[in-house]
This record gives C-alpha cells, structure tokens and sequence, in this order.
C-alpha cells in the first residue's frame, strides 16, 4: 500500500506507532512502518 505520507517519510506501510516501549517500536519499524520512541 503506498500513499504519500509513505513517500514523505519512507516507510513502507502507513503504519505509525508511538511507543515507550522501543521492543514495539522496533518491531513496527521491522514490519515496514514508522516507530517512534518516545
């Protein structure tokens, strides 16, 4: 699936996660989406 915000940031899937937890926000960035620690 690709849409612009994809292309903007470089991720694969628009798939976002915002997490404190860096193992989830490892894995997302894993699957092709966009984790920030944080």
């Amino acid at each position: 699936m690709k849409s612009r915000i994809c292309d903007m940031v470089g991720c694969e899937f628009p798939l976002f996660a915002f997490s404190h937890c860096r193992d989830v926000v490892a894995e997302v960035t894993k699957a092709g989406g966009f984790g920030v620690l944080g």
